[in-house]
């Protein structure tokens, strides 16, 4: 008995998508190209992944339409918590606001996580459940001057097509780091 994908879930797709049709071409990009033949073959596959991005980008915003405000919160949430553990640690929040502001560094990006965290993490684990992410996010929105509704699409949008965000190395300092950061913030 098949069942039919959510808009969250279908978003979520989505979005995997995209990032996965990105990843190719970069990687296609950086091949070496050894003949006329070879350049031609390659342009088309970006071309095309290209293209797969696109169709991904425009199924999510039709997605997202469609969605209720608690819907894009927990697909907001969901595409964040990179792990699928059910919180968003330091990192991933870091990443998130990374993707959203745009104009922020790792250092800077850590930081602003770990504030947020100590300020809306309410069980003491150093992580923030859907519950307090409302509440972070509601802070935001507030502070903007608007309404989750209104910021919303922006929101995932930011965070699923924003080429900014941590890159592998800065992941893995922040994965090596991010053991302490947790034990410290349950202590």
């Amino acid at each position: 008995m098949s069942t039919t994908p959510t808009s969250k879930e279908k978003v979520i797709k989505q979005a995997a998508i995209h990032r996965a049709s990105k990843v190719a071409a970069s990687t296609k990009e950086a091949q070496k190209v050894s003949s006329p033949s070879a350049f031609s073959q390659i342009s088309k596959a970006l071309i095309e992944l290209q293209m797969i991005a696109l169709q991904a980008q425009l199924t999510l915003l039709e997605e997202l339409e469609q969605m209720s405000d608690e819907e894009k919160m927990e697909t907001l949430f969901s595409i964040m918590d990179k792990d699928r553990d059910g919180s968003l640690t330091v990192v991933e929040l870091a990443d998130g606001l990374r993707k959203i502001r745009g104009d922020v560094n790792f250092e800077e990006s850590l930081g602003l996580a770990m504030t947020r965290i100590a300020q809306f993490d309410k069980d003491g684990d150093a992580k923030l459940d859907l519950e307090e992410f409302k509440k972070l996010t509601d802070a935001i929105c507030e502070a903007l001057g608007a309404n989750f509704h209104e910021l919303s699409e922006m929101l995932i949008i930011s965070v699923v097509f924003s080429d900014s965000g941590n890159d592998e190395v800065e992941e893995f300092i922040a994965a090596m780091a991010e053991e302490d950061v947790t034990e410290s913030g349950c202590e």
